[in-house]
């Protein structure tokens, strides 16, 4: 019994030498090189993103594809600003079919 245990334990060691060798480094490196590429792409792709909120925020206009690219924050105030003009719409809608005096105007 003690026999095998022993082996088996030296095989292990065998094992761990062979996977410490050069190639083995060398596939690491080129690995941790790889990683690093990723971390700074992503790091280039989110300061682009922010770049294009700036760009985005300067022309005033709405055109973020139905809270496409939005974080949470911004898709809540963006459904607020969306409630606040249907409700305004329909007041103007009803104004118009009703005139002032049928229709006193809700609070804002």
């Amino acid at each position: 019994m003690k026999e095998g245990k022993r082996r088996r334990k030296k095989e292990r060691k065998k094992e761990k030498h062979k996977k410490g060798g050069i190639r083995e480094k060398q596939r690491n490196e080129e690995w941790v090189g790889k990683r690093e590429e990723g971390v700074t792409w992503k790091k280039e792709r989110e300061k682009q993103r922010t770049s294009e909120e700036e760009e985005d925020d300067d022309d005033g206009d709405d055109d973020d594809d139905e809270n496409g690219g939005l974080r949470y924050g911004q898709r809540v105030v963006v459904e607020k600003e969306r409630e606040r003009k249907r409700k305004n719409e329909s007041q103007t809608f009803l104004r118009y079919c009703f005139g002032d005096s049928w229709f006193p105007r809700l609070g804002d």
